[in-house]
């Protein structure tokens, strides 16, 4: 949610392909950390919660741990700048469940989860799911982690998609490479 202004200038543009683009950065933002998190994850406890109220952001966000066998959260964010009203708001859910594989000299995360974006105004729903994230040389060598995959941002409420391909790190060094689109029909 650091980059809820993405979602704020999204409800302000009649354009939707414009929204859309503004919907894609803010998936990707949701990765934009991942390389500086190289250290053993938080592990809550079955039911516990995360609350997070910024008014001077506009937002609320709720996260629980709904299983700890397999590790499973979900969470729920929602408007809070227009007091409620229907002209400005977006309700943003999802969980995530991470499948863990070890390959001796690196993880490799490909998460079962599902994210859902709705902008009431437009009566849109942005739908995508996560993607792969590895973790290499865990025992020698500088550790970095990698994305890989594609990443499908569906409009449910217009014809609009996004295709976001990201190249994993190679041998040429540790950076991920991404490349998209937005299609219509």
């Amino acid at each position: 949610m650091e980059y809820v202004s993405l979602i704020k200038q999204a409800l302000k543009t009649k354009d939707p392909v414009k929204r859309m683009e503004l919907i894609a950065a803010f998936a990707l933002s949701t990765l934009a950390s991942n390389s500086s998190r190289l250290s053993k994850p938080f592990n809550p406890l079955l039911c516990e919660t995360y609350e997070l109220s910024k008014p001077e952001l506009g937002f609320e966000f709720l996260a629980e741990q709904v299983s700890h066998h397999p590790p499973i959260s979900a969470f729920y964010a929602r408007d809070r700048s227009s007091g409620g009203s229907a002209e400005d708001e977006f309700e943003f859910y999802g969980n995530i469940e991470p499948r863990i594989k070890f390959w001796g000299r690196s993880l490799e995360d490909t998460p079962i989860s599902n994210f859902t974006l709705h902008l009431k105004p437009f009566n849109e729903k942005y739908i995508w799911q996560g993607i792969s994230c590895s973790v290499h040389n865990l025992y020698m060598g500088k550790m970095y982690i990698s994305l890989n995959g594609t990443m499908n941002i569906k409009c449910v409420g217009s014809d609009l998609q996004t295709e976001i391909k990201f190249a994993g790190a190679s041998k040429s060094g540790p950076d991920t490479m991404l490349y998209g689109e937005i299609i219509q029909g």
